[in-house]
């Protein structure tokens, strides 16, 4: 039996760039900001 390696699945540049921007607004969202304009929880 001889094992080939096996190259990784190719990777879509736009589906990463999308995550970025996602993590990226969860990010600024998630910051309030001056707190005392902030709504309260």
């Amino acid at each position: 039996m001889s094992h080939e390696p096996q190259t990784p699945p190719k990777r879509l540049t736009s589906l990463d760039v999308f995550r970025g921007i996602a993590i990226t607004g969860m990010i600024v969202v998630n910051i309030a900001g001056v707190p005392n304009q902030a709504y309260p929880p």
